[in-house]
């Protein structure tokens, strides 16, 4: 995959994300033994968190492969995951002088898991670092992030991403891909890095660039997301919209984070926008799209989704 062909490997690789690095920088001035023990990194999805984990392992703490244990919480969450990595983190380095942890999705592990790594936080081992990564930060107990030194990603914007486009479409084409293509993966991707280097990679010998608008519409309508957020999306642009019991229903139904959603529904209305030919629906999916435009990662996240998707549903044609 192209985005595993051109993440950075050095700080100084990385492309936007300004004040992160330089916060990174500051920490590791003074060498390892003088920076924080455990990090929070958070920021929406595909932004360069577990990158910038990756980063600090391979460049500043010098962690060889033995010694980087990264774990999705997704997948595992529970008590007994927090204690075997516990476990791991007290165990001397196998090779070099530190160990690094690296939890992704780290707000999915359950409330005895966060528990339970109190401790291991609030006293680390002088070989260990830990780095927690979310899109959901408020999903994390407030002792837990308490013990943290939080650095926030954010989304790649106008020159920053058009660098990020151009830089990789070189490992594409010795003579690049043309610049009406990079603007329509630029427009389409909303700011996420690893989204617009999957977009590149799937237009970028696309030669006819409404096809490549086509391709971008289509990659925005619904790839990756579960079905009752799906369900939602096509609702929002169904002539059913004004039925706020079925909205409100298929609200009750979904199991992805608001934030994720929110972008799912931006991302799904965007689409339909490239693809709609009348100027009524086009404003009505505008207006859609830009009262879901706010960040939903408060405590009052799915409140705010609610309201969100109730306003989309009153809207008139």
């Amino acid at each position: 995959m192209l985005y595993n062909e051109v993440r950075p490997v050095t700080i100084e690789d990385v492309i936007g994300n300004t004040s992160a690095v330089e916060t990174i920088k500051e920490l590791f001035a003074g060498g390892p033994k003088d920076a924080p023990r455990v990090f929070l990194f958070h920021g929406p999805t595909g932004t360069g968190k577990t990158t910038l984990a990756r980063i600090i392992g391979n460049e500043y703490l010098n962690v060889r492969e033995m010694d980087l244990l990264e774990v999705n919480a997704a997948e595992a969450r529970g008590i007994d995951v927090a204690r075997a990595l516990i476990g791991q983190s007290r165990h001397s380095p196998l090779n070099g002088d530190y160990r690094l942890i690296v939890l992704d999705e780290a707000h999915q592990l359950t409330s005895q898991a966060q528990q339970s790594l109190l401790k291991a936080v609030e006293d680390t081992e002088a070989h260990s670092f830990w780095i927690f990564c979310t899109t959901e930060p408020q999903g994390l107990t407030p002792t837990l992030r308490n013990r943290c030194v939080a650095i926030q990603t954010r989304p790649l914007r106008g020159a920053a991403m058009m660098e990020l486009l151009v830089s990789a479409s070189s490992y594409l084409s010795d003579d690049g891909v043309a610049v009406d293509t990079l603007k329509a993966v630029q427009d389409a991707a909303e700011g996420c890095p690893r989204q617009a280097l999957v977009m590149l990679e799937k237009v970028a010998f696309v030669n006819d660039l409404e096809r490549v608008k086509e391709i971008l519409a289509d990659e925005l309508g619904g790839d990756g997301l579960s079905a009752s957020t799906l369900d939602l999306c096509r609702h929002l642009v169904s002539n059913d919209r004004h039925k706020w019991g079925e909205a409100a229903g298929l609200l009750g139904e979904l199991s992805d984070e608001p934030e994720k959603v929110r972008v799912s529904l931006s991302n799904y209305l965007r689409g339909a926008l490239l693809r709609e030919n009348s100027l009524d629906r086009c404003d009505l999916f505008s207006e859609m799209i830009r009262r879901l435009s706010q960040p939903m990662y408060s405590g009052s996240a799915k409140a705010d989704l609610a309201s969100a998707v109730f306003d989309c549903s009153q809207y008139a044609d």
